[in-house]
């Protein structure tokens, strides 16, 4: 976990999930621009960013259970999570596997470009592709980089992380369970082709919590290209549970 914002006594910490290829660090704006007392924390995936060295997770329920052994000694305050793309299904399976006394301490879950994980993903698998066609494939999506992807030696460094994270998407089965029991934001990029609108907005089924659904700027990354939109969002939803 990286906190951008380190407070003595925060009333709310909330937890960023990033998305395939992505890094806590795109969410270290954020910490400015939300509420008083609430603590920022930017998830950071094994084999990404400051875990570089640490071998990439691609199944996602290893991945929730190794995060949430080290998430719990700070789930002792209230909390929320956010979660984009690849990040809002790991961030729903640590929440699912989250004990009854720290899911009351669950203020909010925001859910983020993503289908909800009951229906049917009838993406194109790109995992097992050669590293020609793979890259094509990333390029094509967008939200890496141009300069990244144009680094020969840095993607060889990143090529196995990147088919790792979408891996661990490709390969998920989701199992009937425990559901979410707190209010929930879902949002969905207007342009947004990596992803069925209509799934996305069932993941109202899955709370026993309210359910608020927001349509955004843009396309699949619109985390990026509409920043302030999303912030400003998560920002007035935090705000009421800080009060």
């Amino acid at each position: 976990m990286i906190a951008f914002n380190p407070q003595a006594r925060p009333r709310l910490r909330l937890f960023c999930f990033p998305y395939a290829g992505g890094d806590a660090n795109i969410f270290r704006d954020w910490a400015a621009a939300m509420p008083e007392g609430v603590e920022v924390l930017g998830v950071q995936y094994p084999g990404r960013g400051t875990n570089l060295a640490l071998p990439p997770i691609s199944d996602c329920d290893e991945m929730a259970s190794q995060l949430l052994a080290v998430m719990t000694p700070l789930l002792g305050i209230n909390f929320a999570f956010f979660g984009h793309s690849n990040g809002a299904l790991i961030s729903f399976e640590v929440a699912r596997r989250l004990h009854d006394e720290l899911k009351g301490r669950m203020r909010h879950h925001f859910l983020s470009a993503k289908s909800a994980p009951h229906y049917p993903n009838n993406r194109s698998k790109i995992s097992g592709l050669n590293d020609e066609d793979f890259l094509r494939a990333i390029r094509k999506m967008g939200g890496t980089p141009q300069e990244v992807l144009d680094d020969a030696r840095l993607m060889q460094i990143l090529l196995p992380r990147l088919r790792a994270d979408f891996a661990l998407g490709e390969t998920y089965v989701f199992r009937p369970g425990p559901t979410l029991t707190c209010d929930v934001s879902i949002l969905r990029g207007e342009s947004d082709h990596l992803v069925d609108g209509e799934f996305v907005q069932r993941w109202s089924e899955l709370t026993t919590g309210g359910a608020s659904q927001y349509a955004i700027d843009g396309g699949h990354f619109f985390l990026n290209s509409h920043k302030s939109q999303v912030v400003a969002l998560v920002r007035a939803a935090l705000l009421e549970c800080v009060l």
